[in-house]
This record gives C-alpha cells, structure tokens and sequence, in this order.
C-alpha cells in the first residue's frame, strides 16, 4: 500500500510521512520551547525579557525548538509543492 485514501484524494506515503514529520518536529519544538522557558522563568515585560536574552540564546532547549522550528518549516513548502492544501492542512491539527 504505497497510498492512502482520505477525504481530500490520495495521499502517497513519501508525502504522508512528510507531512507528519513536520507536525511531529512543530510539536517537539512546542513542548522544548516550554521546557527551556520554564527554566528561564517567567518574563512579566520587556525589560525582563532583554534581560533574559542571553541566557534564552544559550538555552539548549531553546536552541533544539528553534532547529525543530526551522526543520519543519522547511518540510512544509515541499509538502505544498505535492499536496493540496485542503489535504495537507488538516494535518497540522494532530
């Protein structure tokens, strides 16, 4: 079975894996983002948040959000490329 049939038409399974890779690496970045702002701490303005810069700049989990940010961006115009956005978008509401 190299396709899946939904609502919208068929879906190949390259697009449909690319498809969930981008959601999934959306959600890791998410959840690292959360994680690295718990260690911050809460930023009640601005003047705590240039203050939080650095340390938000040198965060690891920041820093992974951010590549996870970047990697499913990237996937996402190659998916539109192949796929329909009324196939495509519903996905991103996994």
């Amino acid at each position: 079975m190299d396709k899946y049939s939904g609502k919208g038409g068929d879906v190949t399974m390259g697009i449909l894996f690319l498809i969930l890779a981008s959601v999934l690496l959306n959600c890791t970045a998410q959840i690292c983002m959360k994680s690295g702002m718990l260690a911050i701490g809460e930023l009640g303005g601005a003047r705590e948040f240039v203050e939080a810069i650095p340390r938000m700049v040198a965060s690891p989990a920041l820093l992974g959000s951010a590549f996870c940010y970047l990697v499913s961006i990237a996937l996402w115009p190659v998916v539109l490329s192949q796929e329909d956005v009324s196939c495509a978008d519903p996905f991103l509401s996994i």
